[in-house]
């Protein structure tokens, strides 16, 4: 396989399994849903249809649930806009992995077409955003052996310069 290479180097983190918002888990669904085929590779899940149709996450969270457990799937965690729907539920599903993904802010473009990528996700976070994030970060590691935190806000270089402070707010060297 392609990323084989990658696996046995050491270079590859986690498998992300991102589903569209259409997909909602029914019955006996999500297990098969959720599980490729067999990899040697840690595998990760952000299912963006977190509320059915009826506006409840009841029903959805339960799927979900048994299908990170099932599938041994580290449950993405994200940070996107309100109007996404997508609540941040700061938890870790396995043990050795924790994902955090960081879609940015910005409401007017999370739902607009006929933009690009890099315009959907053109948001810079504050240091204040960031910083909320440290706490979480180090919640997140006391519940996995390793946290992957992932920029998503792809914007000319706002990615790279909100990873960088953000891996400062957590070493210690800015102002929390």
């Amino acid at each position: 396989m392609l990323l084989s290479p990658l696996h046995d180097t050491g270079h590859l983190g986690a498998m992300l399994l991102q589903y569209p918002p259409w997909f909602v888990p029914k019955r006996g669904q999500p297990r098969r849903a959720c599980t490729p085929a067999r990899t040697p590779w840690r595998r990760t899940c952000l299912c963006r249809a977190q509320v059915n149709r009826l506006g409840s996450r009841t029903r959805t969270g339960r799927a979900l649930s048994g299908c990170y457990v099932h599938s041994g799937l580290a449950l993405v965690v994200v940070d996107a806009p309100k109007s996404s729907g997508l609540p941040t539920v700061l938890d870790a599903t396995v043990n050795d992995l924790a994902v955090v993904r960081f879609h940015g802010r910005a409401d007017s473009t999370w739902r607009a077409r006929n933009v690009t990528a890099a315009e959907r996700f053109r948001y810079l976070y504050s240091e204040t955003e960031l910083a909320e994030w440290v706490p979480r970060t180090r919640r997140l590691a006391q519940l996995a052996s390793r946290v992957h935190l992932l920029m998503n806000n792809c914007y000319q270089d706002y990615g790279v310069r909100n990873a960088a402070q953000l891996a400062a707010m957590l070493a210690g060297e800015s102002d929390e």
